[in-house]
């Protein structure tokens, strides 16, 4: 497999080879619109990195308006 060259920065951080990994964290609907099971999951996350500089994903609304439904 060929070795890829490609850098690029995200919010200050270099990303590709020879730098830390950079871990996002997508928690989506997991959460079940519970705020305190929402918290648990982004302190979890936390956990995984412990310096947190890395970020996390959520999605609010409604996701019957983004699926489909057969």
């Amino acid at each position: 497999m060929a070795e890829s060259s490609v850098f690029f920065e995200i919010s200050n951080r270099i990303i590709g080879k020879g730098h830390p990994c950079f871990i996002i964290a997508e928690i989506g609907q997991n959460h079940q619109g519970d705020v305190e099971r929402a918290k648990k999951m982004i302190l979890q996350a936390k956990g995984l990195n412990k310096s947190f500089e890395d970020m996390f994903a959520m999605i609010e609304g409604k996701l019957d308006k983004l699926t489909l439904n057969d």
